[in-house]
């Protein structure tokens, strides 16, 4: 796609790092523009960037050290005109102990309330924050780690999910590659620390007929509070399902919830059409009930 030199462009990333995902794309800022600054983009510009992200469903801005993080919740609003001024999981999420997202250890920026931070190790003055002790998945033997758990940002619970997650990296480990084995022996190498991302859309893809016609007329109905419900379940070393069923909480140890804000959605679930794509979200362990 040509562009105008100096302007904000998108462009996919490399083969080798969108692998079969058909997901990744990078954004270069204008030239002079350090750190993405929403307000200073023109129409075309903005344009570009929203079809970027429906085209290439993850986007990349390199170099973002001194990053305002207030910008965060502005690029949510940008891509979602609707999206509250809240985490989907509640001003608590990262405090209240019954909640999952506390076993992080995380905290919110004082200046950026809505930004959560989480990652791995002690921390000592960051953004005027008390000391952190921050808690991550711990890397397995013999060099291989695990999916933290494969997820999508929606709390399944009161507050629909947002279009967008922005994530932004502080400080990468300096350690060595580490291996990510799938259950059929393939081997993955991935950088320590490392998000990783699937596409919805090439899952479904490789459904067989029988099984996209499942997906395409079944609903999930998700357990109350569906994260703390399966807390104790733990993750599978491949982050995809359970490792524990039957150990999920009785409804009544549960934070407190009400039946009107229990989600169900349909097993596909279809995401801006206007730019002609779909993606498939699956949650296995969360919920209770499938409705065909």
């Amino acid at each position: 796609m040509a562009y105008v030199k100096g302007s904000l462009h998108v462009v996919p990333l490399a083969v080798d790092l969108r692998k079969r995902s058909e997901l990744g794309a990078e954004v270069i800022l204008p030239s002079s523009m350090k750190h993405l600054d929403l307000e200073r983009l023109n129409a075309e510009e903005q344009a570009i960037l929203r079809a970027g992200l429906f085209d290439h469903g993850v986007l990349v801005v390199r170099n973002q050290q001194g990053f305002d993080p207030n910008v965060m919740p502005q690029i949510g609003r940008f891509f979602d005109e609707t999206a509250l001024g809240i985490h989907s999981s509640g001003d608590k999420m990262v405090t209240e102990v019954k909640n999952i997202l506390s076993q992080n250890r995380g905290a919110r920026l004082h200046r950026a309330p809505q930004v959560s931070v989480i990652g791995n190790g002690k921390w000592t003055g960051y953004e005027g924050l008390p000391d952190l002790d921050l808690k991550h998945v711990e890397e397995l033997d013999d060099g291989f780690t695990r999916p933290y758990r494969w997820h999508m940002d929606a709390p399944l619970y009161e507050r629909l999910p947002g279009y967008v997650t922005s994530l932004h990296s502080i400080q990468n480990p300096d350690l060595p590659d580490q291996e990510l084995q799938f259950p059929n022996g393939e081997v993955l190498t991935v950088a320590a620390g490392a998000t990783a991302f699937y596409s919805g859309a090439r899952a479904f893809d490789l459904l067989t007929d029988e099984e996209k016609e499942f997906a395409l007329n079944t609903t999930v109905q998700y357990a109350p509070r569906a994260y703390e419900w399966m807390l104790d379940c733990k993750a599978t070393d491949d982050g995809l399902t359970i490792a524990r069923p039957g150990r999920e909480k009785v409804l009544e140890d549960l934070p407190k919830w009400s039946w009107d804000n229990v989600h169900a959605f349909p097993v596909r679930l279809l995401v801006s059409l206007a730019f002609g794509s779909k993606s498939d979200r699956k949650w296995k362990g969360f919920s209770n009930r499938l409705k065909l």
